[in-house]
């Protein structure tokens, strides 16, 4: 490929080690660093929609994990530039859709920006206050306990953050409502571990769930899972264990609503109502 590359690195992505992680790959491949320049964006997705407007580059690389990815996307699609590929180099913590994408390590990324193939991926628009694009997940239970533990550990709370988790892993919720093109899965009422809305048959470190009618084409599921073990067995099961789950594949748009948290691919935000819509081929990507 022979377009400049910007990354954009998130040095709070992968536990802090991003920039670090961003510059090792750059020195393992002087090729693709020749061609390259790095902006650190933080966790701002305003500074990325600042540097693609004025910037040259005709492919963006998101440096991290999934909330980089999002924020990328996010700034690509609000200034009108979804012509510009954008690749994923897989240095953040869950990964899920590089993962799905076939960048399953550094150097497939390496790969794919060597060989120029890209590909239309669908996203997801929310009108949730915060966070308008998803391109993984959106989901309420027991998924935004494990986040929320998650950040517990990294700012030293290991206690509270083994409590929280130990918990939410034997708890049911109730104050969770989905539902997807019309089918109610789940009401208010209702009480359940998890339930969410998923645009790629990964999730978090590559584990394959969801599968696919048509191999590389995304399908959309809404899933709600009524007790803990449905929910580790379909884990265990790559999505083949159906008992106590509730599912619709292929949805269009979907409303969650939730007196809790939610988590918009894998950051942890403010519940209430969200409507979803599923746009699909919206996206370039890089592929290997």
């Amino acid at each position: 490929m022979a377009a400049d590359l910007l990354f954009l690195c998130n040095a709070k992505a992968g536990g802090g080690r991003t920039t670090d992680q961003c510059g090792y790959f750059l020195r393992s491949h002087p090729d693709i660093a020749r061609r390259s320049r790095v902006a650190d964006v933080g966790s701002s997705e305003e500074s990325i929609k600042k540097i693609v407007r004025i910037g040259r580059e005709k492919v963006i690389v998101a440096a991290g994990g999934d909330g980089t990815a999002n924020m990328a996307a996010s700034a690509l699609l609000s200034v009108g530039r979804t012509d510009i590929p954008l690749a994923l180099l897989p240095i953040g913590t869950g990964n899920a859709l590089a993962h799905s994408i076939g960048l399953t390590s550094t150097d497939a990324t390496a790969q794919a920006l060597r060989g120029g193939k890209t590909r239309k991926l669908a996203v997801v628009r929310t009108d949730h206050p915060q966070k308008d694009t998803a391109l993984i997940s959106v989901s309420a239970g027991f998924e935004p306990s494990i986040i929320d533990s998650r950040e517990k550990w990294r700012h030293g709370e290991r206690l509270r953050s083994m409590h929280r988790l130990s918990k939410a892993a034997v708890s049911l919720t109730a104050g969770i409502s989905l539902a997807a093109d019309g089918v109610v899965l789940c009401a208010a009422s209702e009480a359940l571990f998890s339930a969410g809305l998923y645009m790629c048959p990964s999730l978090a470190f590559g584990r394959r769930i969801f599968p696919e009618r048509t191999p590389g084409a995304f399908d959309t599921w809404a899933v709600v899972y009524k007790t803990p073990l449905s929910y580790a067995k379909t884990l265990l099961t790559g999505g083949e264990y159906a008992a106590g789950i509730r599912r619709v594949q292929g949805w269009t748009s979907a409303v969650l609503d939730t007196t809790g948290m939610v988590q918009i691919d894998g950051e942890l935000l403010p519940g209430g109502k969200v409507t979803l819509h599923h746009c699909p081929a919206t996206l370039t990507v890089v592929v290997p």
